[in-house]
């Protein structure tokens, strides 16, 4: 099977993304101190 190794590198590519958007979402709640609401209509 090939789907392990396919998880893998699925898993290694989205997991840096996934982590620098929660970073930058979270940086810039520490920057703008917006509140979670106003999140929906945009950034």
């Amino acid at each position: 099977m090939d789907f392990a190794n396919l998880s893998s590198m699925v898993l290694s590519v989205v997991l840096p993304i996934f982590n620098g958007i929660y970073s930058s979402i979270h940086d810039s709640k520490k920057k703008c101190k917006m509140p979670i609401s106003s999140r929906k209509s945009g950034y």
